[in-house]
């Protein structure tokens, strides 16, 4: 394919140059100037920018007098020269007429060929009728003493957009930057504006073909220009003499796979929006599109035009227009500068989610590496509310799509793991599409809570239950009453002092059933109280059963005439064994009470002398300790409460 173009793959063109169709085994380029444009022989390659109207001998031209020294008559006095490439020159030179500084650009004086002049008046007539503020106008078309062509234009200064890209540290970036913009935001501005005056010449017909950083100025006023228009294309020539000669052109490591490998006619508006993609990354990457050690290798990289995958330091809809733009083929590419710029645009307004989602990001980063868990829990939730308001503010955020999504199944993990199946549920409501695995464990986790719940509530139940406290005043209320019946009965036997065992036997049954009469009232009139658990309803019951077993042991004897003090011994029997199975099954403190009852009927079966005495002295006790059982667990329940 090289050499069908006329080119060798060891062919010496710099990558970086621009290869112009009209170059013809030009000299070595020469530059006075650091950052002036170098042009570069292509030898043999097809001439297709000619210019046939041009009048043969460009008699047709104004004279444009260029003085030769200071005291010298001329409309055009040069003072410098700002550059030079391999078949012109561009000098600073004062307007005398209007007092102002132009720069003028005419051939080397070694050039004659006529294709070299036809190409200069060809850039002079195309750059004439773009009229937009970022393209360079031209002022004047002619003819100095020497009969040769020179096209006077405006002189511009700035600082060429592939300086700045090159060196982070250009003071002109301090203007730049300087209204609090960054980096990013500055090539997007630039690119922009470059964007509306490719946006006009495509209007006009004409395609640039050469788009590169090095012909994007930015001027002292922020002003952008679009630089060096010498291989533009007008695309009107092409309808009334259509090509379809193949030519190279354009610069290497930029250039689009039609400008070397397709037919004149096939370098459109797209051919521009390849360049202006390929400039685009060189901007955000500081690499060329096409890198290569070689020309062939630089060629064949922009034959194949790979997407590129960007880093995280390139904002990734940048990323998107570039491999858009820079499509090998025509057709993907977007279709005009208009959409470009649109793109562009749309950019700028989604920054800001953008930039809310990266910091969303991050501390979704630090949660994962958290090992606190309040820490990891003030992330998760920083990082949630960030990605939903990068949503609110940019619906189509991908970058805070995926990290919200990340975030609540880190949230979910994290309240699996603390086992707070409600939180958990929630932010699975909130993904919406929620993985099977995600929700079985959270049903998983909701079984055995609810398990553990009836557990303790169970639990609870149970504890209140057996909880002695409950009823424990109106037990001690009962037995300090019952202390006092008593003692009343006590006396009432030392008033009446009954005769005989029989009259005595009925004294004591009338103090049962008076015991078991008040029993009956206080459980009837404090039901609620004194039975409102298990363990004070066996209490009461257990209580109930003393004072009736005491009643049925008296109501025997008194029936059988027995032996009072036999039968007393018996009763303490009796109720000895019913505390001892209540303190076995309710209450392990009556169990005193029940050895004091044994003990007291050992004393009384053993020395009959002592029942009178020892079964006022027990009964006594045995209410004490009953009284004093029941304040102790009323004690052990503390102040009454609400819960």
């Amino acid at each position: 394919m090289w050499k069908t173009l006329g080119y060798e793959a060891s062919s010496s063109i710099a990558l970086g140059e621009t290869i112009r169709p009209e170059a013809r085994e030009a000299p070595p380029p020469v530059m006075s100037a650091p950052d002036a444009p170098q042009v570069l022989s292509a030898p043999d390659a097809p001439q297709v920018l000619s210019a046939p109207d041009a009048p043969a001998g460009n008699a047709a031209l104004p004279a444009i007098v260029i003085a030769s020294g200071p005291g010298a008559p001329g409309e055009l006095l040069v003072k410098s020269r700002l550059g030079a490439g391999g078949m012109g020159a561009v000098d600073l030179a004062e307007q005398r007429s209007l007092g102002r500084e132009v720069a003028i650009k005419r051939l080397h004086e070694e050039t004659h060929e006529a294709l070299h002049v036809a190409a200069l008046l060809q850039e002079a007539r195309t750059l004439g009728r773009l009229e937009h503020p970022g393209i360079v106008p031209v002022y004047a078309l002619g003819l100095d003493r020497d009969a040769r062509p020179v096209v006077v234009m405006k002189r511009v200064s700035g600082v060429s957009f592939s300086a700045l890209i090159d060196d982070r540290a250009h003071p002109f970036w301090a203007t730049l930057l300087e209204d609090g913009r960054d980096r990013i935001e500055v090539i997007v501005d630039v690119m922009m504006q470059a964007c509306n005056a490719l946006s006009y010449a495509h209007a006009q017909g004409v395609v640039h073909r050469d788009i590169k950083p090095d012909n994007i100025m930015i001027g002292a006023f922020g002003v952008v220009y679009v630089l060096d228009w010498g291989v533009a294309l007008d695309r009107r020539a092409l309808a009334t003499q259509p090509s379809s000669e193949r030519q190279i052109v354009g610069t290497p490591v930029f250039m689009a796979p039609e400008l070397f490998d397709g037919a004149v006619s096939s370098h459109d508006e797209r051919t521009d929006v390849y360049l202006f993609g390929a400039t685009l990354h060189y901007a955000l990457t500081g690499r060329a599109k096409h890198e290569g050690a070689t020309l062939y290798e630089a060629l064949a990289n922009a034959y194949v035009s790979a997407p590129f995958a960007y880093g995280e330091d390139v904002p990734a809809e940048l990323g998107a227009l570039c491999n858009e733009c820079t499509s090998r083929e025509p057709s993907a590419r977007p279709a005009s500068f208009e959409k470009v710029r649109r793109r562009l645009v749309e950019y700028l307004h989604h920054r800001g989610s953008t930039a809310i989602a990266r910091r969303a990001t991050q501390a979704l980063e630090r949660a994962r590496a958290a090992r606190d868990e309040i820490e990891q829990r003030r992330l998760l939730t920083e990082a949630r509310l960030g990605f939903v308001q990068a949503l609110a503010d940019w619906p189509e955020n991908s970058l805070a799509k995926r990290g919200y999504r990340a975030t609540l199944d880190a949230i979910v993990d994290r309240e699996l793991e603390s086992r707070n199946a409600t939180a958990a549920r929630a932010a699975v409501t909130e993904l919406g599409d929620a993985g099977g695995a995600i929700v079985a464990r959270i049903e998983l986790l909701e079984r055995e809570l609810e398990r553990e719940r009836a557990e303790a509530e169970a639990g609870r139940r149970h504890e209140r239950e057996m909880d002695v406290s409950v009823g424990a005043n109106v037990r001690a209320a009962m037995g300090v009453l019952g202390f006092l019946v008593l003692l009343g009965f006590s006396a009432l036997f030392v008033v009446v002092q009954p005769s005989g065992a029989r009259a005595a036997l009925g004294l004591v049954l009338a103090q049962d059933v008076a015991a078991i009469a008040f029993f009956v009232l206080i459980a009837t009139v404090l039901r609620r109280r004194l039975f409102g658990n298990t363990v004070s309803s066996r209490l009461a019951w257990a209580f109930l059963a003393l004072l009736l077993c005491g009643a049925a042991v008296d109501g025997v004897a008194w029936l059988a005439r027995a032996d009072i003090y036999a039968m007393a011994s018996f009763k303490f029997v009796a109720i000895g064994f019913v505390l001892l199975t209540t303190a076995i099954t309710v209450e392990r403190l009556l169990g005193l009470a029940a050895a004091v009852a044994i003990v007291a009927a050992f004393v009384m079966a053993k020395w009959p002398s002592t029942v009178e005495n020892l079964g006022s002295v027990a009964s006594v006790a045995l209410l004490v300790i009953f009284v004093w059982v029941a304040r102790r667990s009323a004690r052990r329940a503390g102040p009454p409460t609400l819960a």
